[in-house]
């Protein structure tokens, strides 16, 4: 194990603010984030009329176009977080995605208690539109997007997969999320934005309509996830391998915690890696 994890030990499943920041000093003390040679940066793309409906877009130089994209959807327990935390992070999943030839979009959006359910999902469809329509002129290919959710962002993605008919994504990364609302731990910041009482929860979780999703998943856990996370992923794996719609696959994070498998890109190598070489086939669990 690295030391950097050895690090993140002490801190198991925490999931305070307090631990979140534990692990981004850690990170930043023990990691690494070399800046990509020609990196070019747009700050805050514009996708609505809100403050919070912003993009960041990461480039590298010349090469082939268009390229491929990774759209990352930040976490935050629904009522917090960005896509510029405490430098470098989330920037270095832009960077992760140039270093791996690949347009880098990070992505803000509303949130709760000011924003409930479904404004998160809203915002993602505005900005898919975005994007797609500035596809050309960042050379990305807007049929081959991976959107990567991380935590609440996790949660987001899988309810705006659920709700669309068509498939919007090449395909999706779900990294330490929550799926089954009903079910899941009421804490004051999931039910600002799912809902107050169980059933209005229930009703809007996107566990069983994600299952007929045509987009291929892949879930991420991490060993010191809180066992709810870990659960609620094997939970949604067996509805989507039940359904057969689209391919779907766990991958196991050895050593991480709730937060550092994000703060990890763009560093040393990752697991999730993989799911940018060949779209997660490494990834069966």
């Amino acid at each position: 194990m690295s030391d950097w994890l050895a690090a993140l030990r002490p801190l198991g499943a925490d999931l305070s603010p307090a631990a979140a920041e534990a692990s981004m000093a850690l990170a930043a003390t023990h990691l690494v984030h070399p800046v990509p040679p020609g990196l070019a940066i747009e700050r805050d793309h514009a996708y609505g009329p809100h403050p919070l409906q912003r993009l960041d877009v990461f480039r590298g130089p010349g090469g082939p176009a268009p390229r491929a994209g990774v759209l990352f959807v930040h976490g935050g327990g629904f009522v917090g977080g960005d896509k510029r935390e405490r430098p470098p992070f989330h920037d270095n999943v832009g960077w992760w995605a140039v270093r791996h030839s690949r347009i880098g979009l990070t992505l803000n959006h509303r949130l709760a208690p000011a924003h409930p359910w479904p404004a998160a999902m809203d915002d993602l469809d505005l900005a898919l539109q975005a994007v797609q329509a500035q596809a050309a002129g960042w050379g990305l290919d807007p049929q081959r997007l991976l959107v990567v959710g991380h935590s609440a962002g996790a949660a987001h993605v899988a309810a705006w997969l659920a709700r669309r008919t068509d498939r919007p994504v090449e395909r999706a990364l779900l990294v330490s999320g929550l799926y089954d609302w009903g079910a899941m731990r009421p804490t004051p910041g999931r039910v600002a934005y799912t809902g107050a009482d169980a059933a209005t929860r229930a009703a809007r979780s996107p566990a069983e309509a994600l299952a007929r999703s045509t987009v291929p998943l892949v879930f991420a856990v991490a060993e010191l996830d809180p066992p709810e996370n870990i659960e609620q992923a094997q939970a949604q794996l067996a509805r989507q391998q039940a359904a057969g719609t689209a391919p779907a696959r766990l991958l196991r994070l050895a050593g991480h915690n709730h937060f550092s498998s994000v703060l990890q890109l763009g560093a040393e190598a990752s697991p999730l890696d993989a799911v940018l070489a060949d779209g997660g086939a490494a990834a069966a669990g």
